[in-house]
């Protein structure tokens, strides 16, 4: 019987580590908070819905999507904006939330190119969801991947307002 070399049992493994694959997803996140939004997504319109985001390639399950971009704001100067948006008939796209116990807002109102402000609300079909980071020192809301994607498919997120006048004044919150 021939004797088989030992490395050939101590081969090494192609698994990546976990702390690696981590590293990567947060460079990848910062590099399109500093560059845009990456590839792979179209705007369209829906019915009873307005405009959304569709993919036009497949995405896994924890992939960065994009940023819901717009002005960051205190709480303070972002209720007194709300305000403002209430007095005019083109709608509000405010995003409220906590960081370091601190309350903030990013106010995407303004129309742009970014794609964030774009997608829609969906309780049942949402295949995505919100996460905080911190770039240059500042709190940033991103769209995270909550299962694997495929090509086609609408984006959508829960927006997570659950007041019974809020809901009622826009039926497509209670999808």
């Amino acid at each position: 019987m021939t004797q088989q070399p030992i490395t050939r049992y101590f081969q090494r493994t192609k698994r990546i580590p976990e702390a690696v694959k981590l590293e990567e997803a947060r460079r990848k996140i910062h590099y399109h908070l500093e560059n845009g939004d990456p590839e792979g997504f179209k705007v369209s319109n829906f019915l009873n819905k307005g405009k959304g985001v569709v993919t036009t390639k497949c995405f896994k399950r924890g992939d960065f999507i994009c940023e819901y971009a717009g002005e960051l704001l205190s709480y303070t100067d972002a209720k007194e904006r709300e305000k403002e948006h209430g007095k005019k008939d083109r709608g509000c796209y405010m995003y409220f939330f906590e960081y370091k116990g601190k309350k903030w807002c990013v106010d995407a109102t303004e129309p742009d190119e970014t794609l964030g402000r774009l997608i829609n609300h969906s309780k049942k079909l949402a295949n995505l969801k919100t996460k905080i980071v911190e770039h240059r020192g500042l709190p940033r809301l991103i769209f995270i991947a909550t299962k694997d994607i495929k090509s086609g498919e609408e984006l959508s997120y829960d927006y997570g307002d659950r007041r019974r006048s809020v809901v009622n004044s826009l039926n497509w919150l209670k999808s």
